[in-house]
């Protein structure tokens, strides 16, 4: 019993040796004017990647927004000349199927439409919703199995319910599922297999100042049949799901957080599906007060999931190695500011992550880069 103590305790240092020995380093950005923040990265190849967010000049009382884009190619990151749909837009996020075929997407604030932008071999294009009947309406996730075949998810205001499209061989359809009411979909990922889920929450209004807090965990699983909800864990009932990510059908994650309530933190939290039933999973050195935004894995034991600590007012990054999620040290951590986040994860296919938010400080976006 001493032998197997000892073997699985020197199994553990390794992990934890691996996952410190590796180094976050920030990567130079372009000088956008005025405030501004990523919400969304990519990399369909090793060495072309992209980025999305917004920014907005602060001097003004209705703040202007715009979306941007910024391409990774050549060794640096510049910004891409794109038309938007008007004065006021932006973007929540980016999916690439290839090198030369993806999507971006957000919302037209000045019509307060969901807003899905699509590159084709050098160019991006706004893709037309307009048959989609809703008053308002946001989309805040994409994922495409091929340029034929793909789903946008999000939320409206009002009664109008979660947003939901199926686009397959040129044509766009809502899907449904038997308790669809008041639910927001932040979240969407699959497999070409087939596989799909989505997630968000139950009601409320998602943002970093809201009138109506949201609340109540929601995520639902595509089958031959349809939607269905997941049943998750007793004390798994109101999380917020931000982000979700598929390996295979039997081991899916979803990371999100539990909203602060009374005199109970803000809490993260992650989630696992193994094929037949969801649990919560514990995470290391993460302190009481902490959030998940992201998340990416590049195989079923190396991964990463980012998100900040509202509390110390600055990013976390939690590394997953063999089953286990652990938080860099203090001293492993990246020195970005005395206030900034992480919003997004990639991994490039290869060897490279990327994290992606901001620099509340300095009112500027971050990328962070970790090579092997």
């Amino acid at each position: 019993m001493k032998k197997f103590i000892a073997m699985i305790s020197a199994l553990l240092i390794s992990q934890t040796l691996v996952l410190h020995s590796q180094t976050w380093t920030s990567m130079p950005v372009p000088d956008l004017l005025g405030k501004w923040t990523i919400t969304g990265i990519h990399f369909p190849t090793p060495n072309h990647g992209w980025a999305v967010g917004y920014l907005y000049d602060i001097a003004f009382i209705d703040e202007i927004v715009e979306g941007f884009i910024i391409e990774y190619n050549d060794g640096k990151w510049t910004r891409t000349d794109v038309a938007g749909p008007s004065h006021n837009w932006t973007l929540n996020g980016v999916w690439f199927l290839d090198d030369q075929t993806g999507w971006a997407f957000g919302q037209n604030k000045a019509s307060s439409r969901g807003l899905l932008m699509k590159y084709k071999n050098g160019s991006w294009s706004i893709i037309d919703l307009e048959f989609i009947d809703i008053a308002e309406w946001i989309i805040y996730d994409a994922y495409f199995a091929s340029e034929q075949e793909g789903w946008i998810a999000g939320g409206s205001s009002g009664k109008d319910g979660p947003v939901l499209y199926h686009y397959f061989d040129g044509r766009w359809e809502k899907e449904t599922a038997p308790d669809f009411k008041d639910q927001t979909l932040l979240a969407l990922h699959g497999l070409k297999s087939g596989v799909l889920f989505a997630g968000g929450f139950r009601e409320g209004e998602f943002g970093l100042a809201t009138a109506k807090r949201p609340q109540g965990s929601y995520i639902i699983a595509k089958t031959k049949s349809g939607w269905e909800t997941a049943r998750l864990p007793l004390l798994s009932k109101n999380i917020i799901t931000r982000d979700i990510f598929c390996l295979s059908p039997t081991n899916v994650y979803a990371v999100g957080w539990m909203p602060a309530f009374q005199s109970a933190p803000e809490t993260g939290k992650i989630l696992h599906f193994n094929g037949s039933k969801w649990s919560e999973l514990e995470a290391a050195d993460v302190g009481k007060e902490w959030n998940l935004m992201s998340i990416a894995f590049e195989n079923a034991d190396m991964g990463w999931a980012v998100g900040y600590y509202p509390d110390k007012k600055k990013g976390l990054l939690l590394g997953f190695v063999k089953g286990k999620f652990t938080a860099l040290s203090k001293k492993t951590e990246p020195q970005i500011s005395d206030n900034w986040l992480l919003r997004c994860v990639t991994f490039d296919g290869t060897g490279s992550y990327y994290a992606a938010g901001s620099n509340e400080k300095t009112n500027t976006g971050i990328i962070l880069k970790l090579s092997r």
